[in-house]
C-alpha cells in the first residue's frame, strides 16, 4: 500500500474515529461522580485521555 493509498483509507475513516471517540469521551464523562465531572469541566482533574481526546475533538470541529 502506498502512502497515498494509507493517507485516503485515514481520510475515509475519520469521520467513524470521531464518531467513536466523542462516544467514548461522553460516555466516560457521564460515568464519572458529579464533582468529578465537575474538576473536568473545568480541567482541574481527570484522566489524561479524557483531555487529549477534548482537545482532539475541538482541533477536528474547528476544520
Amino acid at each position: 500500500m502506498t502512502t497515498t493509498q494509507s493517507n485516503d483509507h485515514l481520510i475515509d475513516a475519520a469521520a467513524q474515529m470521531l464518531a467513536a471517540l466523542k462516544t467514548a469521551l461522553r460516555h466516560s464523562r457521564e460515568a464519572m461522580s458529579p464533582d468529578a465531572r465537575a474538576a473536568f469541566d473545568e480541567g482541574r482533574g481527570g484522566p489524561e485521555w479524557m483531555f487529549i481526546a477534548r482537545d482532539a475533538i475541538a482541533a477536528a470541529e474547528r476544520g
